[in-house]
This record gives structure tokens, C-alpha cells and sequence, in this order.
């Protein structure tokens, strides 16, 4: 299994950036560029997930645990 805070470190802002984009859109391709440079620059904002590797926080987006609400827990 790949570790998911390999190369996050040595990655650029942009290049984190458009390697998280990629891995949105191969989640949901429909998505709307605009939709998906909002969705990449909200993670990119949070240091929890900017130490990731982008692929890996671009795939929390996904995952149930990362996307309900703090009520539904």
C-alpha cells in the first residue's frame, strides 16, 4: 500500500493542486471545472489534508466517514 504522505511535502502548491484535481475528476467526471477547483482549494486549505498526498485527500471527498455532517455520526 502506497504512503499517502510520500511526496506531499515536496510537491508545489500547484502541482498538489492539479494532481488533486485529476483524482476528483477520476471520482466524478461530471463534475464542473469550477466545481472541482473549489472542491481541490478547499483541501489544500487544511493543513490535515495538505500533508497528504493529493490523491489521498482528493479520496476523502468519497468516503462516507468525510462527507456526512457531524450530526448524522
Amino acid at each position: 500500500m502506497p504512503n499517502p504522505l510520500s511526496d506531499a511535502p515536496r510537491l508545489t502548491s500547484a502541482q498538489w493542486l492539479e494532481r488533486c484535481k485529476a483524482r476528483i475528476l477520476a471520482h466524478d467526471d461530471s463534475l464542473e471545472a469550477e466545481a472541482v477547483d473549489e472542491l481541490a482549494s478547499a483541501l489544500a486549505g487544511r493543513v490535515s489534508c495538505r500533508a497528504l498526498a493529493p490523491e489521498t485527500a482528493a479520496d476523502l471527498l468519497f468516503t462516507d466517514r468525510y462527507t456526512r455532517h457531524d450530526s448524522e455520526r
